[in-house]
């Protein structure tokens, strides 16, 4: 028999059933073994939750710090000194940057004329200025 007592002030005595009053053989083992299996599980979930936030962070300064401090003027800097090191002037460069950019000698959007103009420019003048300088 169990009582059991509401917050309202009410008292009940109930009566159980043998198989719920009498505990079979290995109950409690069992009990206590799926008890430590989920306790084990909420900790590995915990554990790997952390892990997640830790890993999100390290990528979040990773980025931030590969973004930081580079402007357009110094990748513009690190394209023209590519250039020169690769020694790709001209015609080449002007056939290279329409390739990469979608098709072949041409095409491309604005970003790929205006390469091909300034590479028609450099290939004109002779001295890689644009088309800017003395006459």
């Amino acid at each position: 028999m169990v009582a059991v007592g509401t917050a309202g002030g009410a008292a009940h005595v109930l009566r159980l059933s043998a198989g719920l009053a009498e505990a079979v053989q290995n109950e409690k083992q069992g009990v206590n073994a799926m008890l430590e299996r989920e306790t084990l599980r909420e900790k590995n979930l915990d554990k790997a939750a952390k892990e997640a936030k830790i890993k999100a962070r390290r990528e979040a300064a990773r980025a931030a710090d590969l973004g930081a401090g580079v402007s357009d003027q110094d990748l513009a800097d690190l394209e023209d000194e590519f250039w020169r090191a690769t020694g790709v002037e001209g015609g080449a460069r002007l056939r290279l940057l329409g390739s990469l950019a979608g098709g072949e000698g041409g095409g491309g959007g604005a970003e790929a004329g205006e390469a091909r103009a300034a590479a028609a420019g450099e290939a004109a003048d002779g001295d890689g200025s644009g088309g800017v300088g003395a006459e």
